[in-house]
């Protein structure tokens, strides 16, 4: 029989139910209590043949569960599960860790545009940064700007002398799509700046304000903010297209804030 796909939180299949989220595949036999047998909130892709069932994820299948030969899965009605793949943009920011090179006031890229990202998961002890997620931020960049060079640098060895001087700023780490690479894999450096260039000319630039490794204020607290150096003219620009790329990449911008007045725009 050819597979089905739907939306749906949960699959119930006689007396079994299987439901994903976060990567997480679960599976367990309902009981007749009625409390039980509460639908709770998941979301996920989800493929049925006959009585097997397949959780899809986003990144791709994450599981598989045969029961036994009963009638075909039954979808029950759920209400998706709000995501935790958050980001706050905030127009003005002003960074805490550290002032960009002098090449970024000389190219005029007076403007700021933050990308604030949750690190907060469910579940969770430790503090998720969401590299899909902050890839789609970092190419919206290079959406807005028109560039056609992307080079990222990485956070220069922490020491006394380099700390009392504030320089953060190491060796480079190829291209943004090098850099990407990268972060796929598992122990990839941490990046500190990147600059944007088009014919040669910087165009936009970015430092890294990992606030999710010191704390910080409410906004920022549990975050992973990238700021963004661009002309004024560019600011709009590069808001409305963070807000595309997140929503692509299946986030969702929560709010945009203007820094000075910590007023929702």
């Amino acid at each position: 029989m050819e597979a089905r796909t739907f939306r749906a939180g949960l699959v119930a299949a006689s007396r079994h139910t299987v439901g994903a989220v976060g990567g997480v595949v679960c599976s367990y036999r309902r009981s007749d209590s009625r409390r039980m047998r509460r639908a709770v909130d998941l979301s996920t892709d989800m493929a049925e043949a006959d009585n097997q069932l397949s959780c899809v994820s986003q990144r791709g299948l994450t599981g598989r569960w045969s029961g036994p030969a009963t009638p075909a899965a039954q979808r029950l009605c759920v209400r998706p599960m709000e995501s935790e793949r958050l980001v706050t943009i905030v127009v003005g920011y002003e960074p805490a860790f550290g002032r960009p090179p002098a090449d970024v006031a000389e190219a005029s890229l007076t403007a700021t545009v933050a990308a604030v990202l949750s690190t907060y998961r469910t579940g969770s002890p430790d503090s998720v940064r969401d590299h899909p997620l902050w890839l789609a931020c970092a190419r919206a960049v290079t959406d807005a700007v028109g560039a056609d060079d992307a080079e990222v640098y990485g956070e220069r060895r922490s020491g006394l002398l380099n700390r009392l001087l504030r320089r953060r700023i190491g060796a480079p780490l190829g291209t943004l799509a090098a850099y990407a690479v990268q972060l796929s894999g598992a122990d990839a450096p941490d990046w500190a700046l990147i600059r944007w260039r088009r014919d040669g000319t910087l165009i936009a630039a970015a430092l890294s304000e990992p606030w999710d490794l010191v704390g910080g204020p409410d906004l920022y607290h549990d975050s992973y903010t990238t700021c963004v150096f661009v002309t004024p003219s560019a600011s709009s620009a590069l808001v409305d297209r963070i807000r595309l790329r997140v929503e692509e990449e299946g986030g969702r911008v929560v709010k945009i804030v203007e820094f000075a007045t910590q007023r929702t725009v």
